[in-house]
């Protein structure tokens, strides 16, 4: 077991055999991104539009397996079983936006490759290093987002006003540029968890670990740049 400022090293311990590669990371985290683009397309040719009870049963199970994956690390399996529910799952938002907003989600895509390759450039060149103020700071900001995600979907079954979080108002738009801002800086967590975790020997099969953690953060940076986007576009 090594030590880290990223808690979420914590759980991974220094091999003994064969060791987790960059190559390898790399390598699966292609294949995590192919099986999600494939759970996107099988959705569309097989089931066309998405039925709301499926669609809530796909999340569930997103969900599950990702808590679960997050919490038992050696459990690789899990991560292609993540990819492809995610890859359900993101093609029927984006198809939705798509409709309100057509050439919203190549807006998107190309934004979202955009930020990592820039977050890539800014861990790489030290701009941005991973202290345990920084580390403090990332799960403080999580933490919060996640507090108010939560509190406003409680709020909005007992009728309270969201439209700060989901209308097109100069606060909502600000919210979304900071929300985007904290998922972009996930990436160089991760980056130095990739970094850590090869330095230190970890066991070859936490490369699955590792690149779920990885998309896991693409994702929501997605999601996060889709919902700015259609909210400047409404406002057209």
């Amino acid at each position: 077991m090594f030590k880290s400022s990223n808690p979420a090293l914590k759980k991974i311990p220094s091999a003994i055999g064969e060791t987790a590669s960059v190559t390898g990371i790399i390598n699966k985290t292609l294949l995590l991104f192919s099986i999600m683009l494939f759970g996107g397309w099988a959705s569309h040719s097989y089931f066309g539009e998405i039925s709301s009870g499926m669609m809530m049963g796909t999340l569930l199970l997103n969900f599950i397996v990702a808590m679960v994956y997050i919490f038992n690390p050696t459990k690789s399996f899990l991560a292609p079983i993540y990819s492809i529910t995610e890859g359900v799952l993101l093609y029927s938002i984006s198809q939705v936006y798509e409709y309100q907003y057509p050439g919203i989600v190549n807006n998107a895509l190309l934004s979202t490759i955009g930020v990592f390759g820039l977050m890539l450039f800014v861990y790489r060149t030290g701009l941005i290093k991973v202290t345990q103020g920084f580390t403090k700071f990332m799960m403080i900001s999580m933490g919060s987002i996640l507090f108010l995600y939560i509190g406003s979907l409680i709020g909005s079954i007992f009728g309270m006003d969201i439209s700060y979080l989901t209308g097109n108002s100069n606060l909502s738009i600000g919210i979304s540029v900071a929300v985007v801002a904290i998922a972009s800086l996930t990436l160089i967590l991760d980056f130095n968890r990739i970094e850590e975790a090869v330095s230190s020997n970890a066991p070859k099969n936490y490369e699955w670990y590792l690149s779920f953690g990885l998309i896991l953060s693409l994702v929501w940076l997605y999601l996060e740049i889709l919902r700015l986007l259609a909210k400047v576009k409404s406002r057209d």
